[in-house]
């Protein structure tokens, strides 16, 4: 009779730990799909038009705004008809913040760069400013402004409208970046999934001198 009751007893112990398990396994599975589902939203939240601009400023490539445009993907604008006055920014140009308007002849312009203003201008070739003078030539006024100026701290300072267009694309990635930040603290996501989708960007942002102050 003991021999049963231990046989019993064993069998219930076994049956426990199989549902124990199957009980572990199930939740290990859940999870598993939790997390999935999480790391999809946070993909598709990653390529929302909201951060567009701001990726493509990190990624060196040069964003341009006028009166109207969206801060999403750009429009497939028709340069040739555009009048607008247009800013132009990007992380390699010499100037912080260069203007110049289109005088009454075509080929000449009024520059203004660091306080100092040029009068009839002829531009000489392949210089950006007659690149673009070249590619939009129904514009009359360009304003070139270096990334760092853009992110500058704006504390007793004045913000534009075509600076806040830029600005507001990075508001959204640094929230983005901070979402990134409380899921990992909670362990809802690893460090290697973020590694494995965000990397690029946040070293980007981590070299970034202007976003750092």
């Amino acid at each position: 009779m003991e021999g049963l009751t231990s046989f019993l007893q064993i069998g219930a112990f076994v049956v426990a730990m199989l549902t124990l398990y199957k009980g572990l396994s199930e939740y290990g599975k859940n999870n598993l799909f939790k997390r999935a589902k999480i790391l999809e939203n946070l993909i598709k939240k990653f390529k929302n038009d909201k951060l567009y601009i701001a990726k493509r400023l990190l990624d060196d490539f040069e964003e341009f705004y006028y009166e109207g445009r969206s801060i999403g993907k750009d429009q497939e604008t028709d340069s040739s008809v555009l009048t607008k006055p247009m800013t132009f920014v990007h992380s390699m140009y010499i100037s912080p913040l260069r203007k110049a308007k289109r005088e009454d002849s075509s080929e000449k312009f009024s520059v203004e760069d660091a306080g100092k203003v040029t009068t009839d201008m002829v531009l000489a070739e392949n210089t950006l400013l007659y690149i673009l003078s070249e590619a939009f030539p129904q514009v009359n006024s360009f304003t070139m402004v270096h990334l760092d100026r853009i992110l500058r701290n704006h504390v007793g300072d004045v913000i534009s409208a075509d600076e806040v267009f830029f600005r507001d694309s990075f508001d959204e990635l640094l929230d983005f970046v901070l979402l990134l930040t409380y899921y990992l603290r909670n362990e809802i996501i690893t460090m290697r999934e973020v590694n494995a989708h965000f990397q690029h960007y946040l070293m980007k942002l981590r070299k970034n001198d202007p976003i750092k102050s």
